[in-house]
């Protein structure tokens, strides 16, 4: 398993390691932003054999 985070400026990911069916994790992902303002992030949760996911934020960076 692997997130990955994508913006306007902002880069980061971390490995989850292996998840059993039905289970969930908490990660915490460090993120480099280059530019101060409101940017959306998009955090993509993919492993194998299960496909993929994301989710959109908006983070405020100051």
């Amino acid at each position: 398993m692997k997130v990955k985070a994508k913006g306007k400026g902002a880069k980061g990911s971390k490995g989850a390691g292996t998840l059993k069916k039905g289970k969930s994790k908490k990660l915490k992902v460090k993120i480099k932003f280059k530019k101060k303002g409101t940017v959306k992030v998009k955090f993509k949760v993919s492993g194998k054999g299960a496909g993929a996911k994301t989710k959109t934020f908006k983070v405020k960076v100051k």
